[in-house]
Formats: structure tokens, sequence, C-alpha cells
């Protein structure tokens, strides 16, 4: 059996998508994360 090699970075991390359009086969999922960043209210809240 070959012993396991170490890497740097977890799969999940190596292969996550950098940007929004880098994700594939998810078109409805970037169509609303797309419109969330855009319409979003992002400014910091007060309790």
């Amino acid at each position: 059996m070959a012993p396991l090699l170490q890497t740097s970075q977890p799969w999940v991390e190596k292969y996550r998508p950098k940007q929004v359009k880098d994700v594939a086969h998810q078109d409805e999922v970037v169509r609303v994360l797309t419109n969330t960043l855009e319409t979003a209210n992002l400014s910091p809240r007060r309790c």
C-alpha cells in the first residue's frame, strides 16, 4: 500500500470557487447569491 501524501491544503479549500462566477452547475444558487449581494444592505447592525 502506498503511503499517504501530506498536503498543505485540504481538498475542499483547494477546489473551492474563488468567485461567484466560478460556481459550476448551480445556476439558481448563483442567481440568488448575486442578487442578494447586489441588493442587501451589508452595513453593520446595532443590536
